[in-house]
């Protein structure tokens, strides 16, 4: 049964035109062969039935500004959150991790951990006994 997302002109026409007859949904439904859903939200929505809407969405940034994220991220002392602050920019961290992944020219690294203490550096006496 799954079609578009929503329904063509004629389908709006003809589900708008069995609707006056006084026909239910699940009827209007299985006539032209679409979900109950889609039929009640056209019916709900009546006039604003798939206008979009506008979307804030991120900023777009120059290709100037995309090089300069790049440049700095590739010295390796910046991270998303510090290049960011640097340049002032108004994206968020995540839009800006999202370029450097999809630059193809660098890669992502984890930080090698600390390896933990030997024994001999490791003392038992630095926690301090419970008092009773």
């Amino acid at each position: 049964m799954a079609k578009d997302r929503y329904l063509s002109e004629s389908e709006q026409k003809v589900a708008l035109e069995l609707k006056k007859t006084g026909m239910s949904n699940r009827e209007i439904a299985r006539r032209i062969k679409r979900s109950e859903t889609v039929i009640r939200n056209l019916l709900k929505k009546g006039e604003k039935y798939v206008v979009k809407k506008k979307t804030k969405g991120n900023t777009k940034i120059s290709n100037r500004e995309r090089n300069q994220i790049l440049e700095l991220a590739r010295t390796g002392r910046y991270n998303a959150t510090e290049i960011k602050q640097e340049l002032r920019l108004p994206i968020t961290n995540k839009r800006i991790a999202q370029i450097l992944r999809g630059s193809g020219q660098l890669k992502y690294t984890k930080k090698a951990k600390k390896p933990n203490l030997s024994q001999a550096q490791f003392r038992r006496d630095w926690i301090s006994p419970k008092s009773t």
